[in-house]
């Protein structure tokens, strides 16, 4: 429970922070690099500790394609948060993230309301 609430927390910050800065800081992008999302991060002073869901949300698969076990990993990332925040649609990019980043806002991260996807 404590997991899952702190998670949604850093979630909920990465999806309302990052856009926008990432954007001023790289240009617009469909996907950004490891690095410049945990620069990123690392910048706006945001926990570094799920970080892997920062990378799930602005980062493309082509990024985690050094190890199987990486990939196994980044796979299950951008699962949950398919599932959980856009429909289960895993191709999602930083435009859906930020396009529905007011659901990010609401009940859908940590209110333990809405899925962030309405439901």
């Amino acid at each position: 429970m404590a997991f899952s609430y702190f998670r949604n927390r850093a979630i909920k910050s990465y999806a309302r922070e990052l856009p926008r800065l990432l954007n001023k800081r790289y240009g617009n992008s469909k996907h950004y690099t490891k690095g410049q999302v945990l620069r990123t991060v690392e910048y706006a002073g945001l926990s570094k500790k799920y970080v892997n869901y920062a990378y799930g949300l602005f980062c493309g698969f082509d990024q985690f394609q050094q190890s199987l076990e990486q990939n196994k990993y980044f796979k299950e990332v951008k699962g949950y948060l398919a599932e959980k925040y856009f429909g289960g649609d895993a191709d999602f990019s930083t435009a859906d993230v930020h396009g529905i980043n007011a659901s990010f806002l609401g009940d859908g991260i940590g209110g333990g309301g809405s899925d962030g996807a309405g439901n």
